[in-house]
C-alpha cells in the first residue's frame, strides 16, 4: 500500500490514508506531504473519490463499509498496481518464495544500468530508501502477490516465476489450485512477452513446458538459457559464473544463501532481457545490499548478533538455517508461526524443518485475523518435542527475553524468524 500511495501522489493525485497502528512507513508518507491517520474511522473519508484497500482489510472494516454505502468507488490494491504495471513495460516477479528479493534486485540492476525503472516492492529496500522507486523510463518492476490471487490482474511484458509451493492454504484448496493460478498469471503475459522461469523447480518447469509462449529458463543445476556454474558460496556472499547465449561472465553477489544464487539468476535474466548490460549486472550484484528482514543484522543482545528474517514457510526456514550453518557460529532460533491454516496444513513440514535446530524457542501462532479454538502453537511444540528435546515454548513474546537470558551467553547468533510480530519483539529487545 505504501508504494502505491507514494506513486499516486507523484502523479499529482491528492492522497490520504489510514493504518491501524503507528509505524515507520507512515513517517515516509508524511514527509512527502501525505496525511496519514492512525486508526480506522469513518471521519477519515472526507472528499474521497476512490477508496483503495488491501486483503488485510476485512469486509466489516468501518472505512470500507462507509465507502461502499456512500457510493465511493472501491478498488483493491491490486487494481491500482495493475493500472500502473499494465500501462507500462511491466516486469512482474511471482513465486511462493524469494519474490521480494528478486523484485528489488531486478529493479536495482536496471537502475544501475541506466534504465531508470519504477518499482513497487513488498519489503523495505535500503538501496531505494523505501518500498518503491520512481523512474521515468516506462519500465515498471512489481512484486506479484499470489497469496490472494490478485496477481492475475497483472499483464506483463516480462513475467518471472521463481517457484510454486503449497502455501496460502487459507485462500487456495491445495497445490493443484495454486498451479492453476500461476498458469492463469502466465497467460496474462502481453503479446510477444517473455516468461522467465526456474528450470530447477519441478512444478514451474512442468508448467512452462506445456505453454505455447516465449520462455527463458535459468538454472543452477543444468545448462539452459541462463546457467550458473563455478559456484563458491561464502557465509556472507557468493561468486559464480553466468553462462548465457550472448555472454559468459563472473558475478559476485553481495547477499548470502545458496537460494539467493538462484534468485540472482532470475533477476539477471529479467534485467538482461530488458536491456541491462553485463557490466550493469556485475556492478549491481556486487553493490546490492538486500532487503530488510532477509537475514538482516539488526544489532546485538548480550554479545550475540541478532538476525531478523521473514521466513514463515518450512522451505524458507530451511534456507535460513543453511545460511546460519555456513557461518560456523552457534545460534538459537526463535520462531513465531504465522496463521493457523498454514501451520495446521503444513504441520509435518514445519516439524521436519524446525526439529533440525539444535536450540529452538517456539512462540504461539500469530493469527493474522484467523481464529481456531482447537489449535495453537503448543500443538506444533508437542510434535517437535517428540523429535527434539532442545525446544522451549513461549506463549507470550514478552517472555522470550527471560528464556534467552540463561542461554544467550553460549551463542553467537539469535535468529528471529516469522512474518508476524516477532520482528518488533527482536527490535524491542535490542532497544531495551
Amino acid at each position: 500500500m505504501s508504494p502505491l500511495a507514494h506513486m499516486m501522489f507523484a502523479e499529482n493525485y491528492f492522497v490520504e490514508g489510514s493504518d491501524s497502528v503507528e509505524q515507520k512507513t507512515l513517517v515516509g508518507l508524511r514527509d512527502k506531504g501525505i496525511k496519514c491517520f492512525v486508526g480506522h474511522k469513518t471521519e477519515n473519508l472526507k472528499d474521497v473519490d476512490v477508496f483503495v484497500y488491501s486483503s488485510a482489510i476485512s469486509e466489516d472494516n468501518v472505512e470500507l463499509q462507509f465507502a461502499k454505502n456512500n457510493g465511493i468507488e472501491c478498488l483493491h490494491r491490486a487494481d491500482v498496481l495493475a493500472r500502473l504495471v499494465n500501462n507500462q513495460r511491466g516486469i512482474t516477479i511471482a513465486g511462493t518464495h524469494g519474490k521480494t528479493t528478486v523484485s528489488a534486485l531486478t529493479a536495482f540492476l536496471l537502475s544501475v544500468g541506466g534504465l531508470d525503472p519504477s518499482a513497487a516492492i513488498g519489503g523495505y529496500v535500503p538501496d531505494f530508501k523505501g518500498y518503491h522507486r520512481l523512474g521515468k523510463s516506462g519500465w515498471f518492476v512489481a512484486e506479484a502477490d499470489e497469496s490472494d490471487g490478485s496477481f492475475l490482474k497483472l499483464k506483463s511484458e516480462i513475467a518471472v516465476v521463481l517457484n510454486i509451493d503449497s502455501d496460502h492454504l487459507d485462500f487456495y484448496k491445495g497445490l493443484d489450485d495454486i498451479i492453476l493460478a500461476f498458469e492463469k498469471y502466465i497467460s496474462g503475459i502481453k503479446k510477444d512477452g517473455i516468461l522467465v522461469y526456474n528450470c530447477d523447480d519441478e512444478n514451474v518447469s512442468k508448467l512452462a513446458s506445456n505453454l505455447n509462449i516465449k520462455t527463458v529458463g535459468y538454472s543452477v543445476l543444468k545448462e539452459t538459457d541462463f546457467y550458473a556454474q563455478d559456484i563458491i558460496a561464502k557465509p556472507i556472499c557468493s561468486t559464480f559464473s553466468v553462462r548465457e547465449k550472448e555472454a559468459d561472465y563472473e558475478v559476485e553477489l553481495n547477499i548470502p544463501g545458496d537460494f539467493n544464487i538462484s534468485n540472482a539468476l532470475a533477476a539477471i535474466a529479467a534485467a538482461r532481457k530488458a536491456g541491462a548490460t553485463v557490466g550493469a549486472v556485475q556492478k549491481g550484484c556486487r553493490e546490492f545490499t538486500g532487503v530488510n528482514r532477509r537475514f538482516q543484522r539488526i544489532g546485538n543482545y548480550k554479545g550475540a548478533e541478532v538476525i531478523d528474517d521473514y521466513a514463515h514457510h518450512p522451505r524458507e526456514i530451511k534456507a535460513v538455517k543453511n545460511i546460519a550453518d555456513k557461518t560456523g557460529k552457534n545460534y538459537i532460533c526463535i520462531f513465531q508461526p504465522h496463521r493457523y491454516t498454514r501451520t495446521k496444513k503444513l504441520l509435518n513440514e514445519f516439524v521436519e524443518a524446525l526439529s533440525s535446530f539444535d536450540n529452538l524457542i517456539l512462540t504461539d501462532i500469530y493469527a493474522a485475523s484467523e481464529t481456531d479454538p482447537d489449535f495453537s502453537g503448543e500443538k506444533l511444540f508437542e510434535k517437535i518435542k517428540e523429535k527434539n528435546n532442545n525446544v522451549l515454548f513461549v506463549k507470550n513474546l514478552e517472555d522470550i527475553k527471560s528464556e534467552l537470558n540463561g542461554l544467550v551467553n553460549e551463542v553467537d547468533l539469535l535468529l528471529f524468524l516469522g512474518a508476524g510480530s516477532i520482528s518488533k519483539a527482536a527490535h524491542k529487545m535490542i532497544n531495551n
